[in-house]
């Protein structure tokens, strides 16, 4: 019986530290990061120290989960920096956390550069990555 009990425990232990992760942002690296989570003003400030700051437009702040963000009409809201951020890079990492109310209408990006590269909705249940050269990308 102690036997089994001890194996239990270090099961439960095994797989509560499989779970268990964090994440680290290398802001020597960074050329961008948003939280959306200023709540009021036309600014969302990027927080990386590039300076990339971005103006908010046909959007709105809403209470999100933790906070403040920014609610998207899914047509023409966006935040705007006005800089190639990632024209040059030959790597990047995209992350962002959304939440819908509705199936996007068709092609819908999420986060990009004006197609250049661009990664968002191509239907409404699939995911894409498109770029300038490669074409588009399905399911990345």
């Amino acid at each position: 019986m102690k036997k089994v009990l001890l194996t239990l425990c270090v099961m439960c232990l095994s797989l509560i530290t499989v779970h268990i992760s964090t994440a680290e942002i290398d802001f020597s690296t960074a050329v961008g990061i948003w939280l959306f989570d200023e709540g009021k003003g036309g600014v969302a400030e990027d927080i990386s120290g590039e300076g990339n700051d971005g103006e908010v437009v046909k959007s709105k702040w809403v209470d999100g989960k933790f906070g403040k963000a920014l609610e998207f009409d899914g047509k023409a809201g966006c935040v705007k920096t006005g800089a190639k951020l990632l024209e040059a890079l030959e790597e990047f990492t995209i992350l962002s956390w959304i939440q819908t109310t509705s199936p996007p209408p068709g092609r819908t990006g999420l986060v990009g550069q004006n197609n250049a590269p661009e990664f968002g909705f191509i239907t409404t249940n699939e995911l894409s990555l498109w770029t300038p050269s490669a074409g588009l990308t399905n399911n990345p």
